[in-house]
Order: structure tokens, then sequence, then C-alpha cells
């Protein structure tokens, strides 16, 4: 994939989740080695395009940075750094959350849904598995999935 100002090249790696418009992949760009996640979206389908323009504008702590937004073939594609597991997997593998758990991350949950509020943006999708870790920094909780956000 390409755009007019960029010559990045992705490749796709794996599957790493399905959600209810979109196809997210784990991919790597060839030419930096810098690992992405890839989201894949159907062309007559706009989410992905409005996802790009919130998260060009909630740029900061716990947003997850975008790189591009384009088309390939018959889908929209929207390229965004890498993140790691959401909550729901964290729980499933450590099997329970501590009290110290809960408020470290209640912390950081309130402060991000704070910050879109302050850019007047409701995420309207709030759940475990929106919220991840960061892909090389677990310390730092991220909300992701914007399809469904608002401007208010």
């Amino acid at each position: 994939m390409s755009s007019k100002n960029e010559s990045y090249k992705y490749k796709v790696i794996k599957l790493i989740g399905i959600g209810s418009f979109s196809y997210v992949f784990q991919g790597i760009n060839i030419k930096t080695k810098e690992n992405v996640a890839l989201k894949f979206e159907q062309i007559n389908s706009n989410l992905l395009k409005e996802e790009c323009i919130i998260l060009s504008v909630l740029k900061g702590p716990g947003i997850p940075k975008l790189i591009t937004f384009g088309r390939y073939f018959n889908y929209n594609v929207l390229i965004q750094e890498i993140l790691g597991f959401n909550l729901m997997q964290i729980k499933d593998m450590i099997n329970s959350y501590t009290k110290k758990d809960i408020g470290m991350l209640g912390i950081q949950i309130i402060n991000l849904v704070e910050f879109i509020h302050s850019k007047n943006f409701i995420h309207r999708d709030i759940k475990p598995e929106n919220f991840t870790t960061g892909y090389d920094d677990l310390s730092t909780i991220y909300l992701i999935d914007f399809g469904l956000a608002k401007k208010y």
C-alpha cells in the first residue's frame, strides 16, 4: 500500500483481531521493519475513514499513533502503531487483578476518557477489550477502536 506522499510498503504477518466491521492484522513496514497494526474494512464502509480523522485529532498519551490511511483493492486500510494485549486477555492470563492493579488501571482509564471528552469526542464502545497495553510498554494503557466514536 502506498499513497502520493509516502512510499511505505507493508506486509501482513498474522490476524490479531476480528471486529464487527473490520479485520486487524499485525504487519511490518518492509522498509523500516517497524511492527504495525493494519485494519481492513470493505470499501463501501467509512468507519475507518472516520476513525482516521478522530485519531488525527486525539493525539496524546494512551491514544494509538495513526500512521496512514488508504485503499488497497476493495478495502479501506488504516495503519497505526501496534499495541499489546487487551485487559480481558491479561485477566485471562493472570486469572484476576489485584486491588492495586484495578486502582492503577482505573486511574489511567478515567484519564483517557476525560482526555477524549476534553477534545469533544465520545467513544461509545467502552469495554475491557478496547483497552490495551503498549506493545513494548506494558505500563501504559491505550484506548482503541474509535469506529463508533462521535464528536459532540
